[in-house]
């Protein structure tokens, strides 16, 4: 799992996603973004549905690290 992934790794919590989110504040980002989308995208090619979105390089890095996580649903990972 991706480092950033505090709500399903052992030892991590919401807490630390509140703490990053307050770091990114600080660091003059101005988003945060909430989005449940498992199993939205799993049949269509992502790098060409990024290829459609118009935002900035690192918004669109982190839909696609989003796309590329997997999400742990009653104990079992997806």
């Amino acid at each position: 799992m991706r480092e950033h992934r505090d709500g399903f790794r052992p030892g991590r919590s919401a807490h630390d996603a509140i703490g990053r989110i307050y770091s990114v504040i600080n660091t003059k980002a101005k988003y945060v973004l909430d989005a449940d989308i498992a199993k939205c995208f799993d049949k269509i090619n992502h790098d060409y549905l990024l290829s459609k979105v118009e935002c900035p390089h690192n918004i669109k890095r982190t839909i696609k690290q989003w796309l590329e996580c997997g999400v742990l649903d009653k104990s079992i990972f997806e």
